[in-house]
Order: C-alpha cells, then sequence, then structure tokens
C-alpha cells in the first residue's frame, strides 16, 4: 500500500447527498459533468471541513488530497481557478434549481412559514445594510434585515424574494 485516505466521512455525506437528490439536481438539463462534480465536491466539502477555495481545491486533487472525495468524483487535477468557474457556472443556473426546488416542496395551497429578523452591523461597506428599526437598540448602527421561508415539513425554501 502506497496511500490511504480518509473515507469514511466522505462516503456518508456523499451518499446522502446523492440520495436526497442533490446531483441529479444540479445535472438537470445540459450540465458539464465535470462542472456538476466540481460543485458536488464543494458542498461535501463545505459539511466535512469548511475551508478556503484553495484549501478546497488542494483537498481535492489527487496528488494532495486529505481523503478519497476527488477519488469518488473522478476529478484529477483541480485549480482553484476552476472551482471559482463552477460557483459562476452555478450561479447561472441558480433560478432553475430553485424553481424546481420550489416545485418539489411547494404546491397549490401548501402552509408555509416565514420568520423575518434583523441584526446590526459594524462596518460601512456591506451592500446589504441600511438604516431602519434596531430590534437590538442599536439606532445609530446599519441594519440586515433577513427571513426564512419553510414549507410546513420544515424544509428551506430558497430563492424567494421578499420586499422586507
Amino acid at each position: 500500500m502506497l496511500r490511504s485516505l480518509p473515507h469514511g466521512h466522505v462516503a456518508a455525506v456523499l451518499g446522502t447527498a446523492r440520495k436526497i437528490g442533490l446531483e441529479r439536481l444540479l445535472a438537470s438539463g445540459y450540465a458539464p459533468a465535470r462542472m456538476v462534480a466540481l460543485v458536488l465536491a464543494m458542498i461535501v466539502v463545505r459539511v466535512i471541513d469548511p475551508v478556503s477555495k484553495l484549501a478546497t481545491a488542494r483537498h481535492l486533487d489527487e496528488a494532495t488530497a486529505n481523503s478519497s472525495l476527488g477519488a469518488l468524483l473522478g476529478l484529477g487535477a483541480v485549480s482553484e481557478q476552476e472551482l471559482y468557474a463552477a460557483l459562476d457556472w452555478l450561479l447561472s443556473r441558480q433560478p432553475r434549481i430553485e424553481q424546481r426546488l420550489a416545485r418539489k416542496h411547494l404546491s397549490q395551497g401548501t402552509l408555509v412559514l416565514y420568520d423575518v429578523s434583523s441584526t446590526y452591523f459594524e462596518g460601512r461597506t456591506c451592500p446589504l445594510a441600511r438604516r431602519g428599526f434596531s430590534r437590538d437598540g442599536k439606532r445609530d448602527k446599519l441594519q440586515i434585515v433577513f427571513g426564512l421561508l419553510c414549507a410546513s415539513d420544515g424544509t428551506n425554501v430558497p430563492g424567494r424574494k421578499m420586499s422586507l
């Protein structure tokens, strides 16, 4: 034996992702297999060991791998630029993916749960931060308001734009 890579945690997370249909969802329509594999790998790495894209590329690359994930997905050599390109590709598919998730989890007359919260922001450059009511009592700070929309079973329903 020349080299052994940890596998159990990778098999568990990747198996679960495949079981819930994540790979199939990413691959719907025209989807280059490499892009699907890279995005799936980034999701699995995010669950197992959240690190930068550079570190993710090193985790996946066959020469510097720290688990069996890259080999399981047949990735071979992986660069940081490739990961960013895969994120750009995913962003272009976001509306389609969100619509498929909404069709799957929401139907006519389905009960949805919505909650809104806010937090104050210390900096000055966040494009999401605005002046407004502060639930934290920090009237002199910019606020970020966010909401969560869920189906009745508690499943997050992404992509629904709410005006707050």
